[in-house]
């Protein structure tokens, strides 16, 4: 499961099975209610919190890690905003020092489409609602707002359970019997200008995973390849998410997909809606995986179905609509 967070106490039962929560309504530091820290925390406020309900505020700031060169927030920064606003909703419990902590994991994204485009000192709303919830399993629709206008709007599944974060270690015996130092980037990957057209213009989050790419391997040329990763300790997505327990975001394997996507194109991508993703393992640091990407063309742009494994544990399953970069809905700003 990629993605998680952790609610600052405990969940309170009721009587339909579903945590019971106490209203809320004022501002709340987002980090209170999300582990997430440094550049992955997107969310400022939780604003709101009623049963099933919650609505958060999420302002961009110019250290963003998803705004490039030009102020312009990378789209997928959108996704990864849905979910930490799902999970402001659910890590807000009322105190109840006697119940242990639950970790909540993103396990999957229906039907989410991106309308518009936003930049730096942007204030944003998120909307969050959840439809249903049974044991371990709540359905949340999410909404994310400039003004008026619906930027971005899709359905997260979430998985939680009672317990602690997982280590890297109990995932070493899953990784490939390969030394770190023996592996070798092929670095014209980097200095590709069909990945990155102005290495100075593009989001650090862009940057640190297209320098993360060891290899591009085309199996179709212009509608299939395969490529591999590698993070390391220092990469950007592991500081915030999470201190002391590292593990790979999720937006950043929907980044991995666009690069792959960008590669086989000869063209920047941009996403502009997910059809479906399944989340079901993590990547820690230095561990190699391999990524699968299928291009086929649409009325708008193409749909691309990738996977994500290591070894022989598939991790992740995506089904994205993409489109060249500056297509999408919405302006981009000067």
């Amino acid at each position: 499961m990629s993605d998680s967070h952790r609610s600052e106490t405990g969940p309170t039962p009721s009587a339909t099975g579903v945590p019971a929560r106490r209203d809320y309504k004022g501002p709340k530091p987002a980090a209170q209610v999300l582990p997430h820290r440094e550049g992955m925390l997107l969310l400022t406020e939780l604003t709101e919190c009623r049963e099933g309900h919650g609505r958060s505020t999420a302002v961009i700031a110019p250290d963003n890690l998803f705004l490039d060169g030009h102020g312009n927030l990378e789209p997928i920064a959108l996704v990864e905003m849905l979910a930490q606003g799902a999970a402001a909703l659910r890590g807000y419990h009322p105190a109840r020092p006697d119940q242990p902590p639950r970790i909540g994991y993103l396990v999957g994204i229906k039907r989410l489409e991106i309308a518009g485009r936003v930049g730096v000192g942007d204030s944003l709303t998120l909307q969050v609602h959840q439809t249903f919830a049974m044991q371990q399993v709540s359905i949340l629709d999410g909404r994310v707002l400039l003004g008026d206008k619906c930027l971005a709007s899709g359905t997260l599944k979430v998985w939680e359970e009672e317990g602690a974060l997982p280590s890297p270690a109990a995932a070493t015996s899953l990784e490939p019997s390969k030394k770190p130092d023996s592996l070798v980037r092929d670095d014209s990957l980097v200095q590709d200008s069909n990945l990155a057209p102005s290495a100075s213009m593009a989001s650090p989050i862009h940057r640190a995973v297209l320098a993360s790419m060891l290899q591009f391997s085309p199996i179709e040329e212009g509608s299939q390849a395969a490529g591999e990763f590698r993070f390391d300790e220092s990469f950007l997505g592991f500081r915030g998410h999470f201190p002391g327990h590292p593990i790979l975001p999720g937006v950043v394997i929907l980044k991995m997909a666009l690069v792959m996507c960008a590669r086989i194109l000869g063209a920047p991508a941009d996403l502009v809606g997910i059809e479906q993703v399944k989340f079901s393992g993590q990547v820690f640091p230095m561990q190699r995986v391999r990524m699968q990407a299928k291009l086929t063309p649409a009325d708008e742009g193409a749909t691309a179905r990738v996977t994500l494994a290591r070894g022989e544990d598939r991790l992740a399953d995506l089904r994205l609509r993409v489109q060249a970069a500056g297509a999408s809905p919405g302006p981009k700003r000067a």
